[in-house]
């Protein structure tokens, strides 16, 4: 919801205030998905404090950066998130290291089908392109479009490519591997579970 605001509160002043909350709120909820083995003893505060300090952070540098243009911090967002994703995905790719798709794949199915592996090796390839795509496009729209078509894609356009992808992806997969079953509701509980473990590792 964050980024559609933004774009609104480019061109619509009204819209920066709640378009700044909305950054801050996200970022709470981002550092307790990330933090999943906080969750009860000593931890469990340090969790709640993280949670804030997080959101505090995003609003006070968004009211910081409304002074100057609400682009900047709907650009700084933007470049934030897929440099994150980059430096997960790529990251997952180093030697030694298992592919995130092949993670989540593995704590969703158990043992995968040999021509699975690198299969989601590749997939794993696709969402690090994808995160450096965003961010070699995002400047080059910035420096030779106009304002409000680097707006519309950094805010509007980038969770419906997200979208986008995720359905093209599986489509795909349910074409060419139709032998997996369907998740069940405990599968789909592991997959989400090892996803959040690989932010927080």
């Amino acid at each position: 919801m964050t980024a559609p605001l933004m774009h609104v509160a480019f061109a619509h002043d009204q819209f920066v205030l709640p378009a700044i909350g909305a950054g801050a709120a996200q970022a709470s909820l981002a550092t307790w998905l990330a933090t999943p083995r906080w969750r009860s003893g000593p931890w469990r505060l340090a969790r709640w404090l993280s949670c804030a300090a997080a959101g505090a952070i995003v609003l006070l540098a968004g009211l910081q950066a409304f002074r100057v243009s609400i682009g900047a911090f709907s650009g700084l967002m933007h470049a934030a998130l897929n440099l994150v994703l980059l430096m997960v995905f790529a990251g997952s790719l180093r030697p030694g290291r298992t592919p995130v798709v092949t993670v989540i794949a593995r704590a969703a199915h158990g043992t995968l089908p040999p021509e699975l592996i690198p299969y989601t090796r590749a997939v794993t390839c696709l969402w690090a392109g994808f995160a450096a795509a965003q961010l070699i496009v995002s400047p080059l729209l910035l420096a030779f479009a106009p304002l409000e078509t680097w707006s519309l894609f950094v805010n509007g356009l980038d969770m419906p490519a997200i979208l986008a992808l995720f359905g093209a992806e599986y489509a795909y997969r349910r074409y060419r591997f139709g032998v997996l079953t369907r998740l069940s509701s405990e599968q789909i509980r592991r997959a989400v579970d090892a996803s959040v473990s690989v932010w927080a590792r």
